[in-house]
Parts: C-alpha cells; structure tokens; sequence
C-alpha cells in the first residue's frame, strides 16, 4: 500500500491484532499517532505487510525501477520509530510476511518463499510450487503456506516443502493459527457458498486435513 504521513484505515487494520496482541492497554485513535522515517519514498515505494518477533518489526515493500523492474525490499525497526531498509533477493511481488520458528518467513507470486532470521538478511526457499502465495502460519509443529490454486504446503524445517491435498474447492486466502489449531478463510466462490455474501472458515488441526466449519456474512 502507498506509504502516507497519516495512518489510513487500511493500516489500522493490517496492525491491529497485532499491537492489541502485544499491547492491550493501547488506546486506537489517529491522536495517538506520531508520522516517523521509513527509510522509503512516498508514492514510489509501497508496504505490503507487517510483523512482529524477535524484538523487532519488520515490514516487507516494493518498487519499481524506471526499467519496470520490480524491486522487494524489508524496513527493520526495534523501536517502531528508526527503521532500516534492505533489500529481499526476488523480483517476485511478496504478499504476506509472518513470524515463528524463530525465523521470519515472506512468501508471495510465483510460489515465492523467503526466511530470515533477522529481517535483513534472506534466503530464497524453494516451495515447490509457481502458485501465487498469499499466507502463511506456525503451529502444530509445522509451517503452513497457503495460495492460489488451492495451495497447501507445510514444512518442519523451512527448507523443505511438502503439497498437501485437502478437500478444498477454493483458495485460502489467510491463515491463522489459534486454539490449537490452523483458522484459514477462502473465498466465497464455492459450492458451499450462499448468495448472500457468504465468506468460508476452515479448520485443521495439522495443516494436511481440513473442514469447513461456518460462514458468516462479510461486511460492505
């Protein structure tokens, strides 16, 4: 998303667990917010996503060079007001980033994954997979990376990626570990789907096998 001075409603929401997460005495209001440096430029350079661990905020982004050459990068901050910026080896747009395993771990277009145990540095995994990525998550023991095309992966050491095969018909397009077990929501365009706005939750306790168990009406 483009970077702006003022925090927008998009922002609020992208961050929200998060700092509620680590933070449940904060108080939301655009009062409380202070504009920082990011190290990036307005209006050229777009965040996509932020997390939290290892002591640290690390959001991913990208740009485009005057040869229409997309270039990712991540902005590091212990402190949420000095940031630093490098660069992330893919020319491949990342969509999401999370963090578990001790380790960082981005995914995105093209079956793009990449870890990092610091936010700075990033190794390039091989995932398998060309799908576009669009999640990923930590529990039961595993990694769990979900997609386009009805992707499902899961890993137990980061380096190698196995395809699952649930009994989907449609994307997962977030995933979340809670209540020990994997949440994920896919689209409403499905054969369980309603015509009234319906979105879908899937459950799944390892990340191999997976159920829907309710739906709920999306809001305008």
């Amino acid at each position: 998303m483009p970077i702006s001075t003022s925090p927008s409603t998009r922002v609020y929401r992208e961050i929200a667990f998060l700092l509620g997460y680590l933070m449940p005495a904060l108080s939301f209001c655009q009062s409380c917010w202070q504009p920082v440096t990011s190290g990036v430029t307005p209006f050229v350079e777009h965040f996509t996503k932020v997390t939290f661990g290892c002591g640290r905020f690390v959001a991913i982004g990208h740009s485009v060079d005057h040869t229409n050459t997309s270039h990712q990068f991540a902005i590091v901050s212990t402190n949420g007001a000095n940031w630093n910026r490098y660069e992330i080896p893919t020319t491949n747009r990342l969509l999401n980033i999370a963090y578990g395993a001790s380790n960082f771990v981005a995914v995105g277009d093209g079956g793009t994954i990449l870890t990092s145990t610091d936010g700075e540095s990033w190794l390039l995994r091989n995932s398998g997979t060309s799908e576009n990525l669009t999640a990923v998550a930590f529990g039961a023991g595993v990694t769990l990376v979900v997609g386009a095309g009805r992707e499902v992966l899961t890993s137990t050491d980061l380096g190698s990626w196995t395809k699952q095969q649930p009994d989907l018909d449609t994307d997962l397009n977030e995933v979340a570990f809670f209540d020990e077990r994997f949440v994920g929501i896919g689209s409403s365009r499905s054969r369980y789907s309603s015509t009234n706005g319906c979105g879908l939750l899937f459950v799944s306790k390892d990340g191999r096998n997976w159920e829907r168990e309710l739906s709920w009406k999306t809001s305008s």
